[in-house]
């Protein structure tokens, strides 16, 4: 079955033509800034991918070096919500480095969904630094808030976990 990009944003038309070209600017000046003016790593943003696959959505997020215990997904009026945070164990002062490159601390990432999706069969897994999530998409069910577990073991979707 066929993939697409899934839009971003949309208003009453449709896509918002500004809205890709909005984000690719905020991502290079997010960017920019960082190199720039570095942070106290207290923050990052994972990398998403999100494709509409026909009769669901299927999301991809690199976050490496997290534990599964420490990242939240839940789902509330068809904006799908990832929140967690990467942990330091290491305290890095002191130690000799010269460079430090590895971003720490929470981060917040809100996906809005072009359209309705089941709430009760969403399912997400995380292995080796990938967080993957497969979410139904059903036009008739109302908008609800749900919590969603990453399963331990097994994958969201056969095909999504053989795509990375």
């Amino acid at each position: 079955m066929a993939s697409r990009n899934l839009p971003t944003e949309r208003n009453e038309r449709g896509l918002n033509p500004l809205a890709s070209f909005r984000n690719e600017m905020n991502d290079f000046f997010d960017r920019f800034a960082r190199e720039i003016f570095p942070s106290d790593q207290s923050s990052f943003m994972p990398k998403l991918e999100v494709r509409d696959a026909g009769s669901k959505y299927e999301l991809s997020a690199e976050l490496p070096g997290m534990k599964e215990d420490d990242i939240n997904i839940s789902l509330k009026d068809n904006m799908l919500i990832i929140e967690g945070e990467k942990k330091n164990e290491n305290k890095k002062e002191g130690k000799g480095f010269y460079r430090s490159e590895i971003s720490y601390g929470s981060f917040y990432r809100a996906i809005p969904l072009a359209g309705d999706v089941n709430p009760e069969t969403v399912s997400a897994t995380y292995k080796d630094g990938v967080l993957r999530i497969s979410l139904d998409k059903n036009a008739e069910v109302e908008s609800k808030s749900k919590k969603i577990a990453i399963n331990k073991t097994g994958s969201a979707d056969k095909n999504l976990s053989n795509r990375h």
